[in-house]
C-alpha cells in the first residue's frame, strides 16, 4: 500500500470532519443577523401590545368615568357654576342627608378631576368652604373637554349661561397618551337629562 496515499486519505478525513474558522465566523453572522431579526420583532410586538392594553384601558376608564357624572348630575337639584370646562352642582347622597354636597368637575391642566364638598351649618345658614373641597383625579392626558348646556327646548345655551334655564348638560371628553405614537385618541361623550330640574316631569 502506497504510504503516501494512506496519509493523504488520514488528512482528508480530518479536515471533512472538522469546521474551519471561515465557516464558524460565517455561522455566527448568520445567528446574529436572525437574533437581531427576531430581536425587533418580539420588541415591536410587545410595543404594540402594551400601547393597545393602554389605549383599552384608557377607553374603559373614560367611559367608567362617563356613567358616574351621568349618574351624579342626574340627581342635581341645583346647578351653581357653568362654563365650557367646569361644572358644579348639589346634589344629596342619601335620603338623611340634611344639605346636599356639592360637587364640582373641572380641568386642571391637562387633567380631568371632580372635588366633593360637604355642607357646613344648618338650614338656612349652610355653607361649602372652598378650602374643605375634597379633589380626585379622574382622567390624565385630556386634550379637549367640553361641557354644553340645553334649555326647555333641547337649544344650545351660549356663555354665559342661565343657571336656572339649564336642563340638559352634555360632555365631551378626548384622551391622547401620546400624540406622536399609537394609539390614536379616544374621545368618550355624554349627554344627561337634570331630571329634578326638567319642569315637564
Amino acid at each position: 500500500m502506497d504510504l503516501k496515499l494512506f496519509s493523504s486519505n488520514k488528512i482528508l478525513k480530518k479536515r471533512s470532519l472538522g469546521v474551519s474558522l471561515i465557516e464558524m465566523v460565517i455561522v455566527l453572522a448568520i445567528l446574529s443577523v436572525l437574533s437581531l431579526i427576531l430581536s425587533r420583532f418580539l420588541v415591536h410586538g410587545f410595543t404594540t401590545y402594551r400601547l393597545s392594553r393602554e389605549g383599552i384601558d384608557s377607553e374603559e376608564k373614560a367611559a367608567r368615568v362617563m356613567r358616574d357624572f351621568e349618574f351624579s348630575l342626574r340627581a342635581a337639584t341645583a346647578i351653581s357654576l357653568a362654563n365650557d370646562e367646569e361644572l358644579a352642582f348639589y346634589r344629596y347622597f342619601d335620603l338623611t342627608s340634611v344639605a346636599p354636597k356639592r360637587i364640582r368637575y373641572f380641568m386642571d391642566g391637562n387633567v380631568f378631576k371632580v372635588g366633593i364638598t360637604e355642607p357646613i351649618g344648618t338650614a338656612p345658614n349652610i355653607s361649602y368652604p372652598s378650602e374643605n373641597e375634597k379633589i380626585d383625579y379622574l382622567i390624565e392626558n385630556v386634550t379637549e373637554l367640553k361641557f354644553q348646556f340645553f334649555d326647555d327646548n333641547n337649544q344650545e345655551m351660549t356663555l354665559p349661561v342661565n343657571l336656572t334655564a339649564i336642563r340638559m348638560a352634555s360632555l365631551l371628553v378626548t384622551i391622547d397618551q401620546d400624540s406622536n405614537q399609537e394609539p390614536p385618541p379616544i374621545s368618550q361623550s355624554t349627554k344627561v337629562n337634570l331630571r329634578n330640574l326638567k319642569k315637564n316631569l
